[in-house]
């Protein structure tokens, strides 16, 4: 009995050893790998909106009138929107989340606008300078959604199943707890074979960030 003992340490003693020390190495290269979050970190549910400059035009989603100018409808002036997301913190210069929201304008007689459903990367590349520049970011936006251009209640041109890209310039100046806010200049791009539409807004951003 005291032999099988024996032998059983000698042969599980090496393992918990070794196993202890790819634990400790493992600890080691994720501490390297991954340093201490200290601006953003873990969950982030963000929110920007403000006023709208944009130009938009289209054909009737009908196949028969795509293309033709006698149906073409184009739309410019002034609106408001905004997004919406949720997502996570990866580094403190780096996120990425899913959203949705949208905006229009109107001019005239026509009103455009639509919505979309997006993923959103932002970044911060200047964070290594430290001081504000840790918190003057970058985002990109892809999706996909709607956009119509109506006079009244009446569509006069419907993009479909239309495409979305965007970019934002944002500074996160302001800072209470977890809550990072500050002004944003936001470009959408809606597109689809019977819409174009160019939407830019200034506003304000807010974002709250689990950690650090």
């Amino acid at each position: 009995m005291r032999r099988a003992l024996v032998t059983a340490i000698a042969v599980l003693l090496p393992c918990v050893v070794a196993f202890k020390a790819r634990a400790a190495s493992d600890d080691l290269d994720d501490k390297v790998a991954a340093p201490d979050a200290e601006r953003r970190s873990d969950v982030t549910i963000g929110f920007s909106g403000g006023m709208q400059l944009g130009a938009a035009s289209g054909y009737p989603n009908e196949a028969e009138k795509i293309g033709d100018p006698a149906f073409r409808q184009d739309a410019t002036g002034f609106g408001g929107g905004g997004f919406v997301w949720i997502g996570g913190a990866f580094r403190d210069w780096f996120t990425f989340a899913i959203g949705t929201g949208g905006g229009g304008v109107s001019g005239g007689s026509l009103d455009a606008g639509g919505g979309a459903l997006i993923f959103r990367v932002e970044t911060f590349p200047a964070y290594t300078l430290g001081g504000a520049w840790r918190d003057i970011g970058f985002g990109a936006d892809f999706g996909t959604g709607g956009f119509t251009i109506q006079r009244g209640k009446e569509v006069q041109a419907d993009g479909g199943s239309a495409s979305l890209v965007g970019a934002s310039f944002f500074w996160e100046g302001g800072r209470f707890w977890r809550i990072a806010a500050g002004p944003t200049l936001d470009y959408h791009y809606y597109f689809s074979q019977t819409i174009d539409a160019h939407l830019v807004s200034l506003g304000l951003r807010m974002a709250f960030y689990g950690g650090p």
